[in-house]
């Protein structure tokens, strides 16, 4: 289930980096995970270059949060950025 945060960043395109930063790692891993699928999904949709591009965001999308979660396992104790 999608916290309030992230339902904010799906439906508000006024999204702050301080709502970003009040997210916890786990949060922030399922967003990314979340952009990622309707990234893939868009990329399945689309076209040429641009389905390319989604695909690029996508992975880009998956890469953050493996990032985050390797991260937040050197640092529990820290929310990070």
């Amino acid at each position: 289930m999608l916290g309030h945060a992230m339902i904010s960043v799906l439906t508000d395109p006024d999204f702050t980096r301080e709502e970003w930063q009040g997210m916890t790692a786990a949060e922030r891993v399922a967003l990314c995970h979340v952009l990622a699928r309707e990234a893939a999904q868009l990329a399945g949709a689309a076209a040429g270059e641009r389905r390319e591009g989604y695909r690029k965001i996508a992975a880009q999308w998956n890469t953050l949060a493996a990032e985050i979660e390797d991260s937040a396992r050197e640092r529990p104790t820290r929310t990070g950025v």
